[in-house]
């Protein structure tokens, strides 16, 4: 923690005999944070550890509604199922996601077999802005004909693509 920075603890749960974790408001430089982090009572340690977690006061009631959201199934006797009925649909996602990729740079190296809507365009470079593929995204750009799609999905893909070079300094 940085030296000139104020933690007040706040709440204190015990997570075994050595270990508990700490909730802490931390005003650094004007600027409020809550911070949770394991504090360890040992022999050869006493003290904060890199464990935990920090973030701005602005944030918490953003997190307090997904952890409502996560004690909300979680104390359900099905919640297991629930459980892996999400797993699935991240699973679906990242597929979905493999696939795209996967389209996308056979379209980049002019093998893809098949023609691109203008609206696939624009998700794959939303996509390679996502995944930090900018050069990809600036690439996908050149290969546009303005004329050959909606004035206004090629705004959206001009300003996607000059985000890219930005991002690419």
């Amino acid at each position: 923690m940085p030296e000139n920075a104020e933690q007040v603890e706040i709440a204190r749960i015990p997570k075994s005999k050595t270990v508990s974790i700490v909730f802490s408001i931390v005003n650094h430089e004007g600027n409020y944070y809550i911070d949770m982090r394991e504090y360890v009572t040992s022999a050869n340690f006493t003290g904060f550890t890199k464990k935990g977690y920090r973030f701005d006061k602005k944030h918490l009631s953003n997190i307090l509604e997904k952890l409502n959201e996560i004690s909300g199934f979680i104390n359900k006797p099905d919640w297991q199922e629930y459980l892996n009925k999400l797993r699935q649909n991240q699973l679906m996602r990242n597929n979905k996601e493999e696939v795209k990729t996967d389209d996308l740079t056979r379209y980049l190296h002019g093998v893809l077999d098949r023609d691109v809507s203008p609206e696939e365009l624009l998700e794959w470079i939303n996509l390679c802005y996502k995944n930090h593929r900018y050069s990809d995204g600036i690439k996908l750009f050149d290969l546009i004909a303005k004329d050959s799609i909606p004035d206004e999905i090629y705004t959206k893909i001009r300003k996607l693509a000059d985000t890219c070079k930005v991002k690419m300094g």
